[in-house]
């Protein structure tokens, strides 16, 4: 059975979501044209595009980069946005789209957002990030421990400022 007819008459938004995941792990032939048909399915907290978005991760194709910006940006669900971050995070080193995008989103209020932002910002590895993630240090939003974030984001900043050049290739 294909991703897509599991799509169409599996009723487990999960099971799709999962075999999307999967899919792009397996890097197989159509896995991208797949992916992005996908991304077109509604579905009960946008479980397939967030699936998708891993599979699309897991991919590491550059070609997703467009889709990834979409999908981060405000105006979609929070934790669509921060499967999309790690998705930009995962195949956008060194764009400026994706840095800005990242850090910008520490200026926003959600918890979740939030976290999915420092967490993808690590993951980039991009130590022009660091002053962001401090200003947000000297900042945070209201309901955010100070302790807790001190001690993720201060280890992101430390991760960062102690990289190497040769440590940004991969």
């Amino acid at each position: 059975m294909s991703i897509e007819s599991l799509a169409a008459f599996n009723p487990s938004y999960f099971a799709v979501a999962e075999a999307a995941k999967a899919l792009g792990q397996t890097e197989a032939p159509g896995a991208f044209d797949t992916l992005t048909t996908l991304l077109k399915q509604d579905s009960w907290q946008d479980t397939i595009r967030g699936g998708a978005l891993n599979g699309l991760a897991a991919l590491k194709n550059p070609s997703a980069l467009e889709i990834g910006l979409k999908y981060a940006a405000p105006g979609n669900r929070a934790s669509l946005r921060g499967t999309a971050f790690q998705l930009l995070a995962t195949i956008g080193k060194g764009d400026e789209r994706v840095l800005k995008t990242l850090t910008d989103a520490l200026k926003e209020l959600s918890p979740q957002i939030l976290f999915s932002a420092v967490q993808s910002i690590g993951v980039l590895g991009d130590p022009r990030a660091a002053p962001a993630l401090e200003e947000f240090l000297k900042n945070l939003p209201p309901g955010i421990s100070e302790g807790i974030a001190k001690q993720f984001v201060g280890g992101v900043i430390n991760q960062l400022k102690n990289k190497k050049p040769s440590d940004n290739k991969d």
